[in-house]
């Protein structure tokens, strides 16, 4: 794969304060396009070129981003106006210098919205084996979370009821949902019950469901 020598990113225009303004080209719309010429010879000792294969989209983005934020108080750099939105992620190395990585590497790692990243070797978490496929934590950390939680942190017993959308160890699961399309994709994955918490009737079906019993974790993982 040859090195480009444009990168095409989408930058933060304006820093949010509240919600994120998602239109384009306004004076006020937090992100923007822009085109970045990129020579080989810029590439710094100990990075290298990544070719953005798949994003990860999570909450902590927002807040990465968030104006005002004092960075002595937060655990990562924040994104600031005319900076690449930063990502998690998965690219091929497609230049390098650094000792640990090679071109052709399929790696895990910080990069941004752009077809084409420049990453600090430090900021790689793994160099991915894909002879079996994308595991889907490193698509989407959000995704290994319930399964963290509930093994590592929370003991489980098969008495247990768990409000949250995945199933464990014959405990009972009931899932919380915005729309009744969800609840049964959240019955279809195996849930005992879904409730759509827009149904006027959602705490009743939970309490019915439940009678003299509690649950016992409850696990809220959406975002912002």
């Amino acid at each position: 794969m040859s090195v480009p020598t444009e990168l095409n990113q989408i930058q933060v225009n304006k820093n949010p304060l509240a919600e994120v303004n998602f239109e384009w080209d306004k004076l006020d719309s937090t992100f923007k396009f822009a085109t970045v010429k990129y020579n080989e010879s810029d590439l710094k000792q100990g990075f290298v070129l990544v070719k953005v294969l798949y994003l990860s989209n999570d909450p902590a983005q927002k807040g990465w981003m968030q104006k005002g934020v004092d960075p002595r108080r937060t655990y990562i750099s924040p994104v600031l106006e005319g900076d690449p939105v930063r990502s998690l992620g998965i690219g091929e190395v497609v230049q390098s210098n650094s000792h640990k990585f090679a071109k052709g590497d399929i790696v895990s790692c910080s990069c941004s919205w752009s077809d084409y990243a420049i990453v600090d070797q430090q900021s790689i978490f793994t160099k991915i084996d894909t002879s079996s496929g994308l595991p889907i934590p490193l698509v989407n950390s959000k995704k290994v979370k319930p399964w963290w939680f509930l093994l590592l942190v929370v003991p489980l017993a098969p008495w247990w009821f768990k409000l949250l959308s995945i199933s464990l160890k014959a405990c009972k699961v009931i899932g919380i949902t915005g729309s009744p399309e969800k609840a049964n994709y959240v019955k279809s994955l195996g849930a005992d019950l879904a409730v759509d918490y827009h149904d006027e009737t959602w705490k009743q079906q939970l309490s019915e469901y439940l009678g003299d019993d509690f649950a016992d974790v409850y696990f809220d993982n959406v975002g912002w």
